[in-house]
């Protein structure tokens, strides 16, 4: 996957919402039918999406239309991935995903998804025009869009009612819970609560991308015992001054940028900014630059890897990583 720093701002902007999507919880459920022409119950699969949109199949999801990779990832975890017809272009892990044919993550075709006949798409983001066209064409959509880690487990129990796989989903789900348990326990076992500067962009040095409240990462941080120098941003990604960073003087410095860049010279890059060796986090060495941007962001069973390496890190003495 390219990093923002190949993008236009706008285009930066469309993938974050992409990769880490975020709105509301929604309502769960597989449901009994009962036919009102005939006596007996039949069974369907059904759950509520994020927009309360119901979604009902008679059986399983055999041909599925995964358009976002937190849903890919799912699948895969969940053993449903023989079930994926076909797959956005960001979904690239694990490997074997990228051998699934591909269509455009941010603006995806229903006339060519159609073409792979799937009985069920699945859609990160609410997009009323393709929506309609789905539907027009027939084909079953589900629209999940969670913005907290306890709705991707939540989503991650409703996706495999729809493929099938309700009990290896829901163990995955109650796993994924049970590391956040973990982690917040040790948080609360210590008052160290690094103030941390968090860059998804950093290509114009005077204004870098940052993280706000409604991220993933965002609540990652807190619940791994950070607190976060954007915590006032007017949004989940935000782009702030170099002046306002340098100011607040974090603890740590969180690089998530560019995948092209080895984590030693990014490192390296940042201290070299004007004004920014007068902060705490590069006086100390305090730069972590070697996370995967994917497991704090991606709505899927990483984040809950992504959770345990940030806390180790920030609660890690005086390296850089």
């Amino acid at each position: 996957m390219r990093s923002p720093n190949h993008t236009q701002i706008g285009h930066f902007i469309a993938l974050v919402l992409v990769l880490g999507c975020a709105t509301r919880p929604a309502d769960d459920g597989k449901s009994e039918h009962v036919d009102p022409s005939s006596d007996r119950t039949t069974s369907h699969i059904e759950i509520t999406d994020t927009y309360g949109h119901v979604v009902k199949l008679e059986k399983p999801a055999q041909r599925i239309a995964s358009l976002a990779p937190g849903f890919t990832e799912i699948l895969f975890a969940i053993g449903c991935q023989d079930q994926i017809t076909i797959r956005d272009n960001w979904s690239d892990f694990p490997t074997d995903a990228t051998a699934l044919p591909a269509v455009d993550g941010l603006e995806p075709s229903p006339a060519i998804i159609a073409g792979y006949d799937p009985d069920l798409v699945l859609l990160c983001f609410k997009d009323a025009r393709s929506q309609k066209s789905f539907d027009q064409i027939g084909l079953p959509v589900a629209m999940m869009e969670p913005g907290t880690f306890a709705q991707v487990a939540e989503d991650i129990s409703k996706l495999g009612v729809l493929c099938g796989q309700e009990n290896r989903a829901r163990e995955l789900a109650s796993k994924m819970l049970q590391v956040k348990d973990e982690v917040s326990r040790a948080v609360k076992e210590t008052d160290h609560r690094p103030l941390v500067y968090v860059e998804l962009d950093g290509s114009d040095p005077a204004r870098p991308w940052t993280v706000g409240p409604g991220s993933f990462i965002d609540e990652l941080l807190t619940l791994a015992g950070g607190r976060n120098v954007a915590s006032d941003a007017g949004s989940p990604y935000a782009q702030v001054t170099a002046e306002s960073i340098i100011r607040s003087d974090p603890d740590v410095v969180l690089l998530l940028g560019n995948k092209d860049v080895d984590p030693v010279t990014a490192v390296e890059m940042i201290k070299k900014r004007t004004g920014w060796s007068r902060m705490s986090a590069i006086r100390h060495g305090r730069i972590i630059s070697d996370l995967d941007r994917d497991l704090l962001s991606r709505p899927g069973p990483r984040l809950a890897e992504g959770l345990v390496l940030l806390h180790r890190a920030l609660h890690r003495d005086g390296e850089t990583k």
